[in-house]
């Protein structure tokens, strides 16, 4: 017998009118009662999850979505075992999100933070870096106007003097008795001071003075008959025109025998030397700056002295020297320094040698051999001409040396470097030399080195450093320079002295 279900699969038209009917009705009351147990199901999930759940009629296979598992009580089975596993999935991702938006939140906060830190560092640092930079230089500007106003002031104190062993010529619209459109400085004797705040090192290159040597200009030439040509004061500068300018041209046969401290004739087949820099181991720079080549000959960089040649000078240009001035304090018999009764300054005291050549008092010193450094110059010449090294035995160089080690390697004052007012100067050769001062404070050191003149120099011996003493050359400036370094005694007259 076909069941209900089987029946309700026929085809209609096998039906009879009276069980089609009952199908009918069969079909609504199904349809109630799921409407009835529909209605239950909300009621439970409501109970269970604490809000209502809305639901849709059934259609076809379509099923309740629950946002909680329902109790037991229920009898849904896996549907709704499903519906609570896609709850617990949704909770879960809406905890993931919230925590993934608190990190986001976090990292965020944190990154605007060491931003806004980085930020705030670098803009600390630009500032303090500008305001540094702009007070350093505040500050140079500052000082580099102080110095400025100082030096000025000084060149000022040093001009008004006019007291110089030299004269000097500066540019047009700088001071002076204007001579010819030129200024002349004539300085004959300069309190040291002033010109030690000066830089007396570099005087001539700073201050852009021209020197207008004297003793360059005296007849006749030392060690000869020799008459120099008369050069006016005022024709001294190469710039002044003269055309009458006719030198003398003289040359030592002592330096035409060829030594090996001279150089050849500048015609001679082979001399090529290269001026205004270092020639092999010949230093042919000045002291004071570039000089003029004309004609193949160097051009004294000071001005015409009416002599051409070399005279007694063995190279062509610039011949260097170094005086070494070593000093020690006057003392009485107690070891107390002994001071001027008039100007109550300490009295100072210079190793001085007498020259055999032209028989002045000098500072003991000599020529730089080629390739020898300044400092060892320093130390030989005074070796040599103070105390007759060159006579000694080797057992007594070594003891001489070792009781000069100290003196020579202690701290030094360089008293002057540059052009020498020198007679042996010519128009095409002169002296430049390098002036330094040893001072020995307490005199333990030189009181027990004997001083033995030797080579140039005939009578050695400790001198009484004063206005009165007369010097070969320029050496009685360089000394001047040492007194007002020490605050030792130079005049009698303080009127001679610079003030600060």
């Amino acid at each position: 017998m076909a069941s209900a279900r089987d029946e309700h699969q026929l085809p209609a038209e096998r039906l009879s009118p009276h069980r089609h009917e009952q199908l009918h009705k069969s079909l609504q009351v199904g349809v109630e009662e799921r409407g009835q147990e529909q209605e239950k199901l909300q009621k439970q999930i409501h109970c269970f999850a604490g809000a209502p759940l809305a639901l849709e009629p059934l259609r076809g296979r379509q099923r309740p979505r629950p946002s909680a598992r329902p109790g037991p009580a229920s009898g849904a089975g896996s549907q709704w075992e499903r519906g609570w596993a896609r709850g617990g999935a949704a909770a879960r991702r809406g905890l993931g999100r919230a925590r993934g938006r608190d990190r986001g939140r976090a990292r965020g906060r944190d990154r605007g933070r060491a931003r806004g830190r980085d930020r705030g560092r670098a803009r600390g640092r630009d500032r303090g870096r500008a305001r540094g930079r702009d007070r350093g230089r505040a500050r140079g500007r500052d000082r580099g106007r102080a110095r400025g106003r100082d030096r000025g002031r000084a060149r000022g104190r040093a001009c008004s003097e006019l007291r110089c062993p030299f004269v000097f010529r500066a540019p047009r619209g700088r001071g002076g008795n204007t001579r010819n459109g030129d200024s002349y400085l004539g300085i004959s004797n300069l309190s040291a001071s002033c010109w030690s705040r000066l830089h007396p090192v570099n005087m001539f290159n700073s201050y852009n003075l021209k020197f207008h040597h004297r003793k360059a200009l005296t007849s006749p030439y030392p060690g000869s008959h020799i008459e120099r040509c008369q050069v006016p004061e005022d024709k001294v500068g190469w710039l002044t025109e003269w055309e009458d300018y006719n030198p003398v041209e003289y040359t030592s046969k002592s330096v035409l025998a060829g030594p090996n401290w001279a150089d050849p004739q500048i015609n001679n087949e082979g001399f090529s030397p290269k001026f205004n820099e270092r020639d092999g181991e010949v230093e042919r720079k000045s002291l004071n700056g570039l000089y003029a080549v004309e004609n193949g000959r160097p051009r004294n960089p000071m001005g015409r002295t009416g002599l051409t040649g070399r005279g007694l000078l063995g190279r062509w240009g610039p011949n260097h020297a170094a005086d070494p001035i070593v000093t020690r304090w006057k003392r009485d018999g107690s070891g107390n320094k002994v001071a001027h009764p008039v100007s109550g300054r300490n009295i100072l005291q210079f190793v001085a040698i007498k020259r055999r050549d032209c028989g002045e008092w000098a500072i003991p010193g000599g020529m730089v051999d080629p390739g020898e450094k300044i400092t060892a110059t320093l130390k030989r010449e005074f070796e040599e001409e103070a105390l007759n090294s060159l006579q000694k035995s080797p057992e007594e160089k070594a003891k001489l040396e070792k009781q000069l080690q100290k003196l020579f390697s202690q701290e030094h004052f360089v008293v002057y470097r540059g052009y020498v007012d020198d007679p042996r100067n010519t128009d095409n050769a002169w002296m430049e030399t390098e002036a330094v001062n040893y001072h020995d404070e307490t005199g333990e050191t030189m009181d027990n080195v004997p001083l033995e003149a030797g080579d140039d120099a005939g009578v050695v011996k400790w001198v009484d450093i004063s206005e009165k003493l007369k010097l070969y050359a320029s050496h009685s400036y360089f000394i001047k320079l040492v007194t007002e370094k020490w605050g030792a005694h130079w005049s009698e007259d303080p009127g001679s002295e610079c003030h600060k």
